[in-house]
């Protein structure tokens, strides 16, 4: 039956759905422990879909009608729990395990995290900013997140930042180089590549526009590609 598919696409049950990109398996893969999961802002819901197919109890939300009209289409006949709202509104008062966040920018997940504290329940988060992770980074550092894991999908030349996070604490107050190099990722496969890719971006940047924090921030990253290197 697996030749009789069309490419990109694997059997879920009796049907077949297309294939997670790795950015998202990664995710699916994080989820396999846990019953409930809410992924929020879930476009056309094929991670939704395919953690239903896994057993969880999934919730997908999105924000616009127009969005809202795809994800319900996109999960027809499947056990997804569709609802409409923003960030974590329509989930609020839903006993969940895990909260996905991916695909959005970071200044957005950061937004939404701020109602987790009216939670019913008090779930994992993970979070795949896109493009900003290692903005997002010095979020996680300051704000008293507490890293369960990290790790960094790789797909046609991009890399995929992604964490699960939990709240254990107050804000910190921390050095520059400990709120800036996301060093929760230095096992990752990605690592020196997404650095890599980050050096480059600044150096571009500061080609036309020089600024204080973009020559500190390309310092930092140097220094931790040389560490890395063993320079």
């Amino acid at each position: 039956m697996r030749g009789l598919l069309s490419p990109g696409h694997e059997r879920a049950g009796d049907t077949a759905i297309r294939r997670l990109e790795p950015r998202l398996e990664l995710i699916r893969t994080w989820c396999q422990p846990f019953g409930a999961i809410a992924d929020i802002g879930a476009h056309e819901g094929l991670l939704a879909r395919w953690l239903a197919h896994d057993g969880h109890v999934v919730w997908a939300t999105e924000l616009t009608s127009g969005g809202f009209r795809e994800l319900c289409r996109g999960v027809a006949g499947s056990s997804v729990v569709v609802r409409q709202g923003n960030g974590l509104l329509p989930i609020l008062k839903v006993p969940v395990d895990v909260v996905i966040l991916a695909g959005l920018g970071g200044q957005t997940i950061r937004r939404i995290l701020r109602r987790r504290g009216d939670m019913m329940s008090q779930p994992l988060y993970i979070v795949q900013p896109i493009p900003d992770a290692l903005t997002f980074h010095q979020v996680v550092a300051a704000e008293g997140w507490t890293v369960v894991r990290a790790d960094i999908a790789q797909y046609r030349g991009r890399y995929y930042p992604t964490w699960m996070l939990t709240m254990s604490g107050p804000p910190h107050n921390l050095e520059v180089e400990e709120a800036f190099i996301p060093r929760e990722f230095c096992q990752a496969a990605g690592y020196a590549g997404w650095l890599e890719r980050e050096r480059d971006r600044r150096r571009l940047t500061l080609r036309y526009h020089q600024t204080e924090r973009l020559i500190q921030e390309l310092g930092l990253l140097e220094q931790e590609l040389a560490r890395i290197k063993g320079g």
